[in-house]
Formats: structure tokens, C-alpha cells, sequence
């Protein structure tokens, strides 16, 4: 990963003040400042509305991807592209987003984006700061969720951009230690509400980074990012 880009946004402030409180071994953040925000929610583990239906689980055995058979289970997923439609060689060539069904550009010129796991969203993050395009990433890569807190507090949601932006090198160094995501050997991933999950990086890691966890949470059928701390 190269250097953080600089860019006149505003500076944030990157101190965390977290509130813990004890609840069957779980954490959960009352308080807290600056940065991407945590966010209290219930704790309760995934929604899989495949486990009563035959058809939806025959669906989820022939799934893209190892999260496949629960988000489709949610309003608003959709399934990968077909990967001969998307390498139609009467179209102008695929740039790699949309090679890896991750991005699509719409007719209107728009994009839409697809992160059907936790890997998928620190691609979107990673990409969207590299290419400048802060409002797709916060109207598409950034949780509802995040936002309204931020809007709860009487602040601008931008802020968490501002994050993300001058803390780039310590985020890339971050996604460096689970490349492949939760599917990375030694990354603990575990759930910390409804469909909202935190992975940590390895503990042989932690002692020379700056960021420890990446916390994403399942809206409208896509991963988008919660908080990273």
C-alpha cells in the first residue's frame, strides 16, 4: 500500500473515548469520539433466513462466496453477475472492480457497489480513498448506521471521512494483516450485534499497528463499514 494521499479535508480528531460495559463477554460502546463511531445494538447473532427454507439453502450450496447463503436472505441483494455477461467482449474492457462483480457502472454514469463479504468492503474502502470518491464512499461503503450516530451527536457523517483520510497508512496496514478478510488464518471474528461483526487482527500483530479492529455490519444485502479502531 502506498502513503495516505493528502488532501485539504479538515482535520479530525483520531482519540477514541470508549465506554465498556460488561454483558456476557461482549463489548459495548456507550460513548464515544471521533473517528468511525461504534454503535450500540442488540446482541443477537445473524439473521439466516435459509435455515427453514429447502430452496434457499440448495441457492446458498451454489453461492459465490462463503457469505452468500445469508445475505440473500436480506431486501436489497443481489446475486453476482454472471461472469460470462460481465466478460462480453462486445463491451468496453472491465476494470478489475467490475472484473470481480464488485462494482457496476450504471447507464446514468453512476456506480454501484457490492460487498458481499468483510474482504469486499476494505477493497471498497481501500479503492474509494485511493480514487478521491468520497461521496461513494460514504453514501455506499460507510453503514447507515455509523452515519445516524454521527447525526445523533449533531455532527456532519463527512466526518468519518475525514477518518479514513489521514489515517489511510494505518488502515492499510490494518487490511495488510487479514488479506483475505474474515477468512484469513488467525483473524478472530466474532459477533458484536445484530448482523454486525468485528474482526481483529492477529495478536502476533497488534503490538505494530496503530488500528487493531475493522467492525462491518450487513445493510440491504451488502457489508458496509461500522467503525475501525
Amino acid at each position: 500500500m502506498t502513503a495516505p494521499h493528502k488532501h485539504p479535508i479538515a482535520s479530525a480528531t483520531a482519540a477514541l473515548i470508549l465506554v465498556i460495559t460488561a454483558c456476557a463477554s461482549e463489548e459495548r460502546v456507550v460513548s464515544a469520539r471521533g473517528g468511525l463511531f461504534d454503535l450500540p445494538g442488540a446482541q443477537s447473532p445473524v439473521i439466516d433466513e435459509t435455515r427453514s427454507d429447502p430452496a434457499k439453502q440448495t441457492a446458498a450450496r451454489n453461492a459465490a462466496g462463503p457469505w452468500d447463503n445469508v445475505l440473500r436472505s436480506f431486501p436489497g441483494y443481489e446475486p453476482p453477475p454472471d461472469p460470462d455477461a460481465r466478460n462480453n467482449p462486445a463491451r468496453e474492457p472491465l476494470t478489475p472492480g467490475e472484473a470481480l462483480g464488485l462494482r457496476r457502472k450504471n447507464p446514468d454514469g453512476t456506480f454501484t457497489l457490492f460487498a458481499r463479504s468483510p474482504a469486499d468492503v476494505m477493497y471498497h474502502v481501500m479503492t474509494t480513498l485511493d480514487k478521491k470518491e468520497y461521496d461513494l464512499l460514504l453514501d455506499q461503503v460507510i453503514a447507515e448506521e455509523t452515519k445516524a450516530e454521527y447525526r445523533r451527536q449533531g455532527r456532519d457523517p463527512r466526518e468519518a471521512i475525514n477518518f479514513l483520510v489521514q489515517r489511510r497508512a494505518d488502515i492499510a496496514a490494518l487490511f495488510a494483516t487479514f488479506p483475505m478478510g474474515d477468512q484469513t488464518p488467525g483473524v478472530n471474528l466474532k459477533t458484536i450485534g445484530r448482523n454486525q461483526f468485528r474482526l481483529t487482527a492477529p495478536v502476533a500483530m497488534t503490538q505494530e499497528l496503530k488500528l487493531h479492529t475493522l467492525d462491518v455490519a450487513i445493510e440491504n444485502g451488502n457489508f458496509r463499514l461500522l467503525m475501525i479502531r
